[in-house]
């Protein structure tokens, strides 16, 4: 998946991974066969997850016990991902701080560490890691209604350009939703005609989004 690592699997980083839900995402992660590295407060069982989770899908798994509210808390994740050299795919900040009284019975210390957990750690992360996730090669994929299929073409907008895409491969599909690698079929100029078909299907999908 990385040109410069041969055959190495790629990995998600997930933050807040060792219980509640960045567990269950690392649980799924795992399943869709990512490697893992896995980072949470020190003492919220971190190792026991890395373990189980090493054992149940048989992917790599590494865990990093680190406070996010911590000086150079961020900075010191972003150092220990690059130095492993595992293949980052995947990041996911979902490590979060929340607490359950008024703002005027709050302590600034409860304040600060909402912000540095909840805004300023994610902003960090994701500029630090970023050079590490443009180098991974995955396909790219569109998350659609079930109603679609392989095969199916779609009129989708990227970067305020509109174009047509076909559906190549289910990646994952819930029943509801599914998950499909596409390929790009050209831009659309504004006067372009577009086919009955994929057209009738963008109204189904527009009516089922209203609904939800």
């Amino acid at each position: 998946m990385n040109d410069k690592l041969g055959t190495d699997r790629a990995c998600a980083l997930i933050t807040g991974g060792g219980q509640g839900l960045g567990l269950a995402l690392a649980h799924g992660c795992a399943r869709r066969g990512f490697d893992l590295l896995l980072v949470a407060l020190p003492g919220s069982g971190l190792d026991e997850a890395a373990q189980i989770l090493q054992a149940t899908y048989g992917v790599r798994c590494q865990a990093l016990a680190q406070d996010l509210t911590a000086p150079d808390g961020p900075e010191a994740v972003a150092r220990w991902a690059t130095d492993l050299g595992w293949p980052l795919a995947c990041l996911i900040n979902n490590a979060g701080v929340s607490y359950n009284s008024r703002f005027e019975d709050s302590t600034l210390d409860e304040n600060e560490a909402v912000i540095l957990v909840n805004n300023l750690a994610p902003v960090k992360l994701t500029h630090l890691l970023l050079p590490e996730l443009r180098t991974v090669n995955l396909p790219e994929t569109l998350i659609t209604p079930s109603l679609y299929q392989v095969g199916d073409e779609l009129c989708i907008d990227v970067e305020n350009r509109r174009s047509r895409v076909r559906l190549t491969k289910v990646v994952e599909s819930t029943g509801s939703f599914a998950q499909y690698q596409f390929a790009f079929l050209g831009g659309i100029a504004d006067a372009d005609p577009i086919r009955d078909d994929v057209a009738e299907k963008s109204r189904e999908f527009s009516s089922i989004w209203g609904s939800i």
